[in-house]
C-alpha cells in the first residue's frame, strides 16, 4: 500500500551517507597528500583499532611519519608514536597513586603519555586491548630508542 495518493520514490539514502561522503572525500585527500603506501599503512593501523574516519587516519599519519606531507623525503613509515602534548585537549593527570606505581615499576613513557592516551581513549570509546596495546607500544619503543641510542 503505497498511502494516499502519493507516488512511489526510489530507494532512500540511508541516514548516514552525506557523512560517509564526507569522510570518503577526506580519506582521498589523504591519499593525495600522503600517498597510497602510506594511507594504505595508516587504514592497516587503523582497522587493527576500529578506527576509520578521515580525522583518525590523519593523527595515525600525522604520529607514524614524523614528517609533515611533502616534507624533506616525505613521510615515512613508522610505528604510532604518541608524544606528551600531542593533543589539543588538556587531560588531566594520574591519580598520585598511579604515578607512584608507574615510577616504582620503572615505567617512564607510560608515566608520561598515559594522561593524555587516557584522554583520547575515553574520547575515542577504545576497548580495554587498544588503550594496553597503546600504552604497551609507547614503553617498548622508548626502551628500543634508548637501547639503540
Amino acid at each position: 500500500m503505497l498511502g494516499r495518493g502519493r507516488a512511489p520514490r526510489g530507494p532512500r539514502p540511508a541516514a548516514g551517507t552525506p557523512r560517509l561522503a564526507s569522510e570518503l572525500r577526506g580519506i582521498v585527500e589523504l591519499e593525495a597528500a600522503w600517498g597510497r603506501e602510506e594511507l594504505l599503512r595508516a587504514l592497516e593501523r587503523a582497522t587493527a583499532f576500529r578506527r576509520f574516519t578521515a580525522a583518525d587516519l590523519r593523527a595515525i599519519l600525522a604520529a607514524g611519519a614524523g614528517a609533515s606531507p611533502g616534507g624533506p623525503g616525505g613521510p615515512r613509515a613508522a610505528p604510532l608514536r604518541l608524544r606528551p602534548g600531542r593533543w589539543a585537549v588538556a587531560a588531566p593527570a594520574l591519580a598520585p597513586d598511579l604515578e607512584r606505581a608507574l615510577g616504582r615499576l620503572k615505567l617512564a613513557r607510560i608515566r608520561a603519555v598515559a594522561p593524555e592516551v587516557l584522554q583520547r581513549a575515553k574520547v575515542g570509546r577504545w576497548t580495554p586491548e587498544e588503550l594496553l596495546r597503546t600504552l604497551l607500544e609507547e614503553e617498548c619503543a622508548a626502551r628500543d630508542e634508548a637501547r639503540l641510542g
